[in-house]
This record gives C-alpha cells, structure tokens and sequence, in this order.
C-alpha cells in the first residue's frame, strides 16, 4: 500500500529574532534631536518609544537607522487630529558636503534604512534654505530620507502636524531601489517665507545620478497643501492612497 503520509520538510537553519522594546523621554534644552538619536546606539530588532516633553527642540544633525527598527516619536500631551501640538522642532542648520573640492548643500536630518519611523503630535519648522547645489546623493537629497538596498521597504510616518518647510524635496525615497510607504495623514504643509522655490514638492523619488523612479505608497488621510507646496514631483511617483 502507498505511503500517503506528507513529507517533512525540515530547513538547513533556523532563527529566531527576538524584539527588545526601550522606551525614552527627552526634555527640551537637552540634546538635538538628530545628536539624541545617535547617542542611543539603537540596534536592529529594536523598537523605540520616544516621548518628547512639551517646549522647543532643534533637528539638525543628521541620524540613520539600522536595518529592522520600529521607531516611534511622539508629542507629549498629544490628542487625535494634532489640533494643538505644544512640541515643536527647528531645522535651520545646513550641512556641507565637499565633491571634488567644491562645497554642495547637504540638507539630510533623517535616513530611515529599511526601517519604520514615525513622528506623531509634532511641529516641525524647517528652514534651511540652502541656495548651493545640492549634493546629488538618493541618500540624502531630501531633509527626510527613505533608504536601503535594492527591494528595501522603509516606512515614514509624519501625521497630525503642522509643517513649515522651505525646502525641496523634503521627502525623498531613493529612486530604483527601494518601494517606500510614507504616511502624511492628518497633516498640513505651509511653505514659509526662507524658500526660494516657487514650489516645494513635498515627496520625491530621486535616485540621483539615475534620474527618478520607485514606488511608493502613499497615506494622505486629511492632508491639507497651502499655496506654494504640492505633494509629489511630476512624473515621479506611482502611488496608491
């Protein structure tokens, strides 16, 4: 008689990742924020809980995360539809980077590499207004980031908040490597008076010496465009609400 009986099938290895959860809270007057995240030494298969207290906070150095991480950053006192966010963050520092001897604008604060990262119940004030070339890098073209070798799903989240912002993009996901999900629900763009933009894109797909093109799903619940800001970079993008 046959053997009916389903075979098994057993792999060559197994492992099994187990997620560490830290949860942090950071007062203003303290650390930037970008310096802050550094100082944490974050590693992969971590999830991150950070609460910022209530005050004024700068943004300013660059930071990029591991591979795997959930980061979470929240505004304290925090209430759905971020009607009255009392946490505000500053960028207005350029950064430099030197190509063959010639100074071009480097306006990364945040690469999020094959990672999740989400801000919730925070202002950001974004003034850079960087008129040098910009160093023409998929890394860090953008003042966020969305990063990772080639099929990386990075995700950002940017909801309930307000966003004056002067420069462009400023949200980049790396063109012809990765399929980013960025999420902008319950969030309203101003282009402030530092552009010098007729119009700031708010999301592009820059792949730098490569011309443009990924895919990206974009959640944009409730997003509200004042003059001046449109949402992405024509031509660029293939998404999905």
């Amino acid at each position: 008689m046959a053997n009916t009986s389903e075979p098994e099938i057993k792999p060559d290895s197994v492992k099994v990742y187990q997620v560490e959860e830290k949860s942090y809270t950071l007062s203003p007057n303290t650390y930037d924020i970008g310096t802050y995240l550094n100082l944490l030494k974050i590693t992969p298969y971590q999830k991150i809980n950070i609460t910022l207290k209530e005050g004024n906070y700068t943004w300013n150095e660059n930071y990029c995360t591991p591979e795997h991480t959930d980061i979470y950053m929240i505004g304290e006192k925090f209430k759905n539809g971020g009607e009255q966010n009392v946490v505000t963050i500053l960028i207005n520092q350029k950064g430099t980077q030197v190509v063959e001897g010639k100074e071009c604008a480097y306006n990364s604060k945040l690469q999020v590499c094959n990672s999740f990262f989400s801000i919730m119940g925070i202002d950001i004030i974004e003034k850079i207004n960087d008129t040098r070339e910009k160093y023409n890098s998929s890394n860090t073209i953008g003042v966020f980031n969305l990063i990772g070798h080639i099929g990386s799903t990075p995700v950002f989240c940017l909801t309930f908040g307000r966003f004056e912002i002067s420069s462009s993009p400023f949200i980049n996901v790396q063109g012809n490597n990765v399929f980013g999900k960025v999420a902008l629900n319950y969030s309203h763009f101003k282009k402030n008076s530092f552009a010098n933009e007729k119009e700031i894109s708010i999301i592009d797909t820059n792949s730098g010496c490569n011309g443009r093109g990924s895919v990206v799903n974009v959640s944009k619940t409730l997003i509200t465009l004042a003059e001046g800001c449109k949402l992405l970079t024509k031509d660029s993008i293939i998404y999905h609400d």
